[in-house]
């Protein structure tokens, strides 16, 4: 029996229905699958591409640290190789396996498993599922499928750059989730910058018709981040939780680092949507503003012009016979009349304060 962090909500398996908990199937999409290995001490590091059994179990000791990378779910049988091998939980292993899992960190017997999101693009709605199984010797990490943002720290071991190389898995495990939390920040800043050149357009008055259009797709795409800091942010609480054995007391300082950065960020996020909210209600009042007062002009023009009219009408009636016909000064008398009326009602209308 394993001893999750959180309670574990309804299983929505990817499996067709009936199939036994913990069977792995790769959706349609699945790349194939690429493993890499890296081992290493603070003496050396040893890589290996494409590892078989006997090369991850000869990594797999009591010293140093064995970081496995699986990039591609379509290689199922060999996924359930190695986590028999390194005796992964098989739900653990299914859920790393089945995409669009819930951001989370579940505390096994003997290891965590952690799932976060990871950017994947110039575009928040871009990110890929990044896995992580944390043991006492090792990190193993399951991804959709080929390049990540992970170069940073497989360049830090492969160099002995920091203290990366002197630590445990979980420093490991920490560094993979710092460089995902550090891809993030290009996100918010580019996403930050769009909507301040959208504010100065909206409140300069030179904004578009199409500035609706903008706002409420930067609403979704902070909500969107938000959604994925936010989940992110929980997952490296649950580890800063997590026991000692796996997780040491210098590497939750690190993580509270992390968290501290990813708070940070959830602050600039949420500042950015509740004005980008501001800004489109603002916008939008405006442009009912303007159209009113093109409204209320026409109204002033349609009802300055109904007497003319009517009188116009009233003087053009077809009849043999009527008073200002054999007057010589019956037009000017007209348009003059016409003009105190005009005259009479806009003077009327600004003392309402109208116009």
């Amino acid at each position: 029996m394993h001893t999750p962090a959180r309670l574990r909500p309804k299983r929505l398996h990817g499996n067709e229905s009936g199939v036994a908990p913990g069977t792995l199937s790769p959706h349609d999409a699945a790349q194939p699958s690429r493993f890499h290995l890296i081992h290493y001490d603070p003496d050396g590091v040893r890589e290996v591409a494409e590892p078989d059994l006997a090369a991850a179990r000869e990594a797999l000791g009591p010293t140093g640290v064995t970081w496995i990378d699986v990039q591609g779910m379509a290689d199922t049988q060999r996924i359930q190789e190695v986590a028999g091998l390194f005796g992964l939980h098989p739900l653990a292993v299914e859920d790393g396996v089945t995409q669009h899992q819930r951001a989370k960190a579940e505390a096994y017997p003997d290891h965590l498993f952690v799932v976060v999101r990871m950017p994947d693009g110039e575009d928040p709605s871009e990110t890929e599922q990044l896995s992580l199984f944390i043991g006492a010797h090792y990190v193993i990490t399951f991804q959709e499928h080929a390049g990540d943002c992970l170069d940073p720290v497989r360049a830090r071991i492969r160099h002995g750059q920091g203290r990366i190389r002197r630590s445990g898995p979980d420093y490991l495990a920490y560094a993979l989730l710092d460089a995902v939390v550090d891809r993030y920040f290009p996100w918010v800043e580019h996403n930050d910058a769009e909507l301040a050149r959208v504010e100065d357009a909206v409140l300069g008055g030179t904004a578009e018709h199409s500035v609706i259009d903008t706002l409420a797709r930067l609403r979704r795409r902070f909500a969107r981040l938000r959604r994925l800091l936010g989940g992110l942010s929980d997952c490296l609480d649950d580890l800063r939780e997590a026991d000692d054995a796996l997780v040491c007391e210098d590497t939750k300082v690190y993580l509270r680092d992390a968290l501290d950065h990813l708070q940070r960020m959830l602050d600039q996020v949420e500042h950015d949507r509740e004005t980008a909210a501001g800004l489109l209600d603002y916008h939008i009042s405006r442009v009912n503003h303007e159209m009113n007062d093109v409204m209320k002009l026409l109204t002033v023009v349609s009802t300055v012009f109904i007497p003319l009219s009517f009188m116009a009408g009233l003087w053009g009636m077809n009849f043999g016979w009527m008073p200002e016909l054999k007057w010589d000064a019956g037009y000017p008398m007209a348009l003059g009349l016409m003009g105190l009326v005009s005259v009479a009602f806009l003077r009327w209308f600004r003392k309402k304060g109208w116009i």
